[in-house]
């Protein structure tokens, strides 16, 4: 048991904090008389606290940014290492990702296909391509079902203009809404529109 110096009251040990800089360990005030003090002094200086607190976060993160840095070739070697012993286990939390979003897996597989025939790839998701469209299919002109999936054959799904096989790169203006059945069937080197917003 021990007195707390604030409110008088005799308190089991538990209820008092550790401080490390005093020989016996313990702290003269409670938890309770500890936690209203710091709440106190927080209202009193909240300025200071608030400047304090994003000078010690831009601190932090130019510390890291300056270790990554630094220890690039590191970290990537790391990577290497920990993606082949991990193959397997990585394979599967990859799965399991792509199987609730299977969105994202179509479109790294499309910047996949076109970084191996080594094309000009930019970064962007099918959805950013149907909305500009307005849900149009750019081939038969008609209205896509945002709710189908695929493979209905009436699903959104995203074709290139010029294809990747053809030298086309996957660029937003190389790329356009079509109905599955549409991309499937139309023949390669056909004559596409895009439609164009400015």
């Amino acid at each position: 048991m021990k007195t707390c110096s604030v409110c008088g009251e005799t308190k089991p040990l538990e209820l008092f904090t550790v401080e490390n800089s005093r020989p016996a360990g313990l702290r003269s005030r409670c938890k309770r008389c500890s936690a209203v003090r710091a709440k106190a002094w927080y209202e009193a200086n909240r300025g200071k606290a608030l400047e304090s607190r994003s000078k010690r976060k831009a601190d932090i993160k130019t510390a890291n940014h300056n270790y990554y840095v630094t220890h690039k070739n590191e970290r990537n070697k790391y990577r290497q290492e920990w993606s082949e012993k991990n193959r397997e286990s990585k394979r599967r939390s990859d799965n399991k990702y792509y199987k609730l979003h299977p969105e994202k897996a179509k479109d790294n597989a499309k910047r996949r296909r076109a970084v191996i025939k080594n094309v000009i790839v930019e970064k962007f998701t099918s959805t950013e391509i149907y909305e500009r469209d307005k849900w149009i299919c750019q081939v038969c002109r008609k209205r896509v079902n945002k709710r189908l999936k695929w493979p209905d054959s009436l699903s959104p799904s995203l074709d290139h203009i010029i294809p990747v096989s053809h030298g086309g790169t996957h660029e937003r203006r190389n790329v356009q809404l079509a109905h599955l059945f549409c991309n499937i069937s139309i023949k390669t080197g056909g004559t596409k529109q895009l439609l164009l917003i400015g």
